[in-house]
């Protein structure tokens, strides 16, 4: 059965997806400040942090599409990266046409300056929430990526799409119905 969600009426609700964007645009922004004493760009650091995430060894087109960026593109940032001793590319073992990423000590070291920027801007970001209000908005926010999930594991996704905006155009007043009331 297909469960239809009452339509969002409220502005907040209906630009939430749009402001989230905005402030991780902020967020981004704010780091590469920061970042940027350290010779790094956001093309730069993300892929650092990815790869001390992801763990040492990881492939790179895994890499690239744990970044959302072709694997082209990719290239030419470890080309940087490599070449400024943060990492290093190896054959894989079992697939002599892939390459392992793996992180030098330099690149360790790099990731570490990285970390306490990211903490600073997100101590920042919490500046005047108490604790109670971070773990409501962390159990919000979980709430809202299980319900993503769940929308997007729906075969009918696309149904309930187009449904929902059969409903709304149902539930509004035609113009006639409008101009004879007056």
């Amino acid at each position: 059965m297909l469960h239809m969600p009452t339509l969002i009426q409220d502005r907040f609700q209906r630009d939430f997806g749009y402001r989230i964007s905005l402030i991780s645009r902020r967020l981004r922004r704010a780091m590469d400040r920061e970042l940027r004493l350290y010779g790094l760009t956001e093309a730069t650091w993300r892929p650092l942090t990815h790869i001390k995430q992801l763990g040492n060894g990881i492939r790179q087109k895994d890499l690239a599409i744990t970044l959302g960026i072709e694997g082209a593109s990719l290239v030419a940032l470890l080309n940087s990266l490599e070449k400024q001793g943060l990492i290093e590319r190896r054959v894989n073992h079992t697939d002599k046409r892939a390459y392992d990423i793996r992180m030098t000590t330099a690149g360790h070291a790099l990731c570490e300056e990285i970390g306490n920027v990211s903490a600073r801007a997100h101590q920042a970001m919490f500046q005047g929430f108490s604790e109670q209000d971070v773990q409501a908005l962390k159990r919000m926010v979980e709430q809202i990526e299980a319900s993503l999930d769940t929308l997007l594991d729906a075969p009918e996704a696309h149904a309930w799409s187009a449904e929902a905006r059969r409903q709304e155009r149902k539930s509004r007043p035609l113009r006639r119905d409008i101009e004879s009331s007056t």
